[in-house]
């Protein structure tokens, strides 16, 4: 077990790194990881704003990890209402998921608060995913080869509970990589059904040229409420990014300048005529930044830095400070792997 005493940020940025690294060792996966290490930087900011100090544990149990937050603070009344994401309220300094989002993250929750006697609050998740998140069992439509590094977020609107939005990543070993968000129409179950659908689709054909794959969705979500859809592809070796993209899913490309791909006009599934797919130049050290309408467009990627396991604290700053509450949030950034 590690405790990590909770009084100032930079105990925050402790106990979200102690999360991060145990569920690595026990071997969760990336989106796993990162929902862990969201919950963990929710709880502790809670402390710092709520108690003022307090204390964070993280430890290994049978097949997952349970996260204890315990304060001494003025308690928590409406419990159960909080729970459903009503009055919820984003973190000063934490993701601002709210304990609603807390407990759409894990697979367990338990809150012991009283008025004037602290609180406790303990949080399981378990490897196998026993119960999970609707809509967010991404590391389905995740293959890894090594070749680059990910910063991600993707969690539902507050109130929620299933997630509308998707997102893919397929490494290949021919050096080629095929990044995707899918942002099914509003949120909510439908919209989750629709993003998975296209998800898997994509995953289950990425070889094929991006705009046969827009046109391969189109078909596969007829029956569905529809999505918006970016795909980027990038070949390593020749040093090229192709995009296509269907609705308002935006990317960003990286480097020495920004470069803005345009979408098409249209929603996949619905009323999609034709996807073009456009070609930029790629270098080394280039960082690709995708992700759906719940990001503001005032969110500028420039501030993004580029390290590993800043890419992951950069996405997050992105969903905290410009994440639309009531929609779902996705962001994916990736970069070459040294």
């Amino acid at each position: 077990m590690v405790i990590i005493p909770i009084i100032s940020d930079i105990d925050v940025f402790k106990a979200r790194r102690a999360g991060k690294e145990l569920a690595r060792d026990l071997g969760f996966l990336q989106n796993a990881c990162s929902m862990i290490e969201i919950v963990v930087s929710e709880l502790a900011s809670n402390i710092l704003r709520y108690a003022g100090r307090g204390t964070i544990s993280v430890k290994a149990v049978d097949n997952g990890i349970e996260i204890v937050s315990k304060d001494e603070g003025p308690g928590i009344e409406n419990v159960e209402e909080i729970l459903k994401g009503a009055n919820n309220k984003k973190s000063l300094k934490g993701l601002g998921i709210g304990l609603a989002g807390v407990k759409r993250m894990m697979d367990e929750l338990e809150i012991c608060s009283g008025q004037g006697k602290g609180n406790t609050i303990i949080a399981k998740k378990w490897i196998n995913g026993a119960r999970g998140i609707a809509g967010m069992k991404q590391d389905n439509n995740v293959r890894l080869c090594g070749l680059m590094k990910y910063g991600i977020v993707s969690i539902p609107a507050y109130g929620a509970e299933s997630n509308g939005d998707a997102y893919v990543i397929r490494e290949s070993c021919d050096k080629n990589i095929l990044m995707a968000v899918i942002d099914g129409l509003g949120h909510g179950k439908d919209a989750c059904a629709a993003s998975s659908e296209a998800a898997n689709y994509i995953f289950d054909n990425h070889m094929r040229g991006l705009p046969s794959i827009m046109e391969g969705c189109h078909h596969a979500l007829l029956r569905t409420r529809g999505a918006a859809i970016g795909i980027v592809r990038i070949n390593l070796e020749a040093g090229k990014i192709a995009f296509a993209g269907v609705g308002n899913v935006s990317v960003r490309i990286r480097g020495n300048t920004v470069l803005r791909p345009v979408s098409s006009a249209g929603i996949v599934g619905y009323n999609f005529k034709r996807a073009m797919e456009d070609e930029y130049p790629y270098q080394k050290g280039d960082v690709i930044v995708m992700y759906s309408d719940g990001i503001s467009g005032r969110f500028d990627t420039s501030g993004m830095a580029a390290g590993a396991d800043e890419l992951q604290m950069s996405a997050e700053d992105a969903v905290r400070e410009f994440g639309n509450d009531n929609d779902d949030n996705t962001i994916i950034a990736g970069k070459e792997a040294q």
